[in-house]
């Protein structure tokens, strides 16, 4: 992802053009109480292409949580993309 100027954008693809906002929770009660992300109005993005995911089967799961949680200190990332956009963010 990169971001340009306003008038860099082709007039043809000006309707294509969505917006980020930056969110800012606090978790009372967690190890890490801070949590920052940015969102991106998913409402207006415009792909051409194939935007379907497939599911991973139990298996592919089941290998990537026991790799994860069998090493010393890992982290894991995980993202979840909704299609709706009138659904707040639930506080975890």
């Amino acid at each position: 992802m990169f971001f340009i100027d306003k008038k860099g954008v082709p007039q043809e693809i000006f309707k294509d053009i969505t917006y980020g906002r930056i969110v800012c929770d606090y978790r009372e009660g967690k190890d890490e109480p801070n949590k920052t992300r940015l969102t991106v109005g998913g409402d207006r993005i415009n792909y051409p292409g194939d935007c379907a995911t497939p599911t991973a089967n139990l298996f592919t799961v089941k290998l990537l949580i026991n790799s994860t949680i069998s090493m010393l200190r890992a982290k894991f990332f995980t993202v979840d993309i909704k299609t709706s956009i009138s659904i707040p963010p639930k506080e975890v």
